[in-house]
Parts: structure tokens; sequence; C-alpha cells
């Protein structure tokens, strides 16, 4: 916000958009669920959107348009951490998929890992946690790149240094002890 801005401004108040640089015609609404007057910020949640570079309008009721030039926001689903990087071709890995933006429904960013789902269980902001399905058929050392599809169908960007990959193992498989 605008560092001459002294007005009071309440959540209820505020309405924030963000509109995208590169299509202007892209516009996300975002729910107002903070305002902290003394540091002059507006916590918002949005449902996500296509990664790119957002404009961010911020208009009151009361006041009207708030000014924010120069204040972005850069969308961009990114995976910095896979635990563990092996599993089974028998399905049944719970795979930890650590980063930022993804969304809190375990809906909106499905995993696909070589092209076989990974049936997402919890999802939050910062964490995604799947369980691989029976993939018997697969040979073992078998490689798969792990993608997450954001909310908008659009792949989230890979940070780790040796890629995003798992590899299917037919080791440590569960044995029957008793029955």
């Amino acid at each position: 916000m605008d560092e001459n801005f002294a007005e009071e401004l309440i959540v209820d108040d505020l309405w924030v958009s963000l509109i995208q640089q590169e299509d202007p015609t892209i516009i996300k609404a975002c729910n107002v669920i903070d305002v902290h007057n003394e540091n002059k910020t507006i916590t918002v949640r949005f449902g996500g959107a296509y990664s790119g570079i957002y404009d961010i309008e911020v208009y009151s009721d009361t006041y009207g348009q708030i000014l924010t030039d120069g204040i972005t926001f850069e969308a961009v689903g990114t995976v910095t951490d896979i635990y563990p990087t092996s599993g089974s071709i028998y399905g049944g890995t719970l795979i930890t998929i650590t980063g930022y933006h993804f969304s809190d429904e375990a809906s909106d960013n499905p995993v696909s890992i070589g092209g076989m789902t990974c049936n997402v269980e919890e999802s939050s902001e910062f964490e995604i946690q799947c369980r691989m399905i029976d993939l018997s058929g697969i040979q073992s050392g078998a490689e798969g790149q792990l993608l997450i599809f954001m909310k908008m169908s659009e792949e989230a960007t890979c940070q780790m240094e040796n890629g995003c990959y798992f590899t299917f193992t037919d080791e440590d498989l569960p044995v029957l002890s008793d029955f």
C-alpha cells in the first residue's frame, strides 16, 4: 500500500484483484483475510492462477481505488524436494512433495509420475502427499518424471538439482509374515 495512505482500512470494505501483465483480460479476485493498518499491509488468499506476473489492484468501498503502482505478484508453482525418490512398482509408496504455491485443495494439484497417477491424499500451500498406484507392469529401475499440475492444468516448475525424478524398484517389498 502507498506509504502516505493514513486512513484505517477494514477487511469487509476491501476488494483485491490480480491482473496478469501478459494478458490483462486474466483477472483473479482475492479474498481479503486480514488488514494490518500499522504495517500498511493486506493479507489475501486466492484460489490459484496461471504462472506469471500480476499487477495488484486494491479498491475500498469507502476510499475508492488505492494506489498500488509498482506492486506486483508472481505466481509460479514450484517443487523443491521429493521424498522418497524411489518406491515399489507394486504401489503404496507415500510420496511427500515440498515446494510452494500449491493449493489447499487436494483435487487442485493432481500428481503424475512417469505418466502414472499418484493419488493425492493431502495438500497445503507448501506440501503435497500422494500415494503411488500399482505399477507392476513397469520394469524395476525405470524412472518417471514427477509432474504436478496446478489448478489451471499448468505444470509446476522443478527446482531440484537432479530434476524431479522418481525411480520404481522391486526391492523392499512387503513380506507376508503370518496369515
